[in-house]
């Protein structure tokens, strides 16, 4: 991959979704420690082309994984929030 928007992320797959098209959302959840001590979850949402099924399979909810991808972040008006998507393009299983 040559793009300058390049992320590896690990964590855990918490929700595998397939529209119509055969497009697959999923989320992937880490779990970040603030000074305080306190555990909070980071969720981040994975995008998959429907061409891409050799990464498709490796999609299931409770998995953990590295994903290799370009992110993308945009902001939702409606919402007034920002949205991190992940264009995966490779994904390894890691063991618990």
């Amino acid at each position: 991959m040559d793009y300058i928007n390049k992320v590896e992320m690990s964590g855990i797959i918490t929700d595998v979704r397939k529209t119509d098209g055969g497009t697959v959302f999923a989320m992937i959840k880490q779990e970040a420690m603030f000074n305080d001590g306190t555990i909070h979850d980071r969720l981040y949402e994975l995008l998959i082309n429907a061409s891409r099924k050799d990464v498709i399979e490796q999609m299931v909810s409770g998995s953990y994984v590295l994903v290799t991808g370009q992110l993308t972040i945009f902001k939702v008006k409606k919402f007034n929030t920002y949205k991190m998507i992940i264009d995966v393009q490779n994904v390894k299983t890691l063991q618990e």
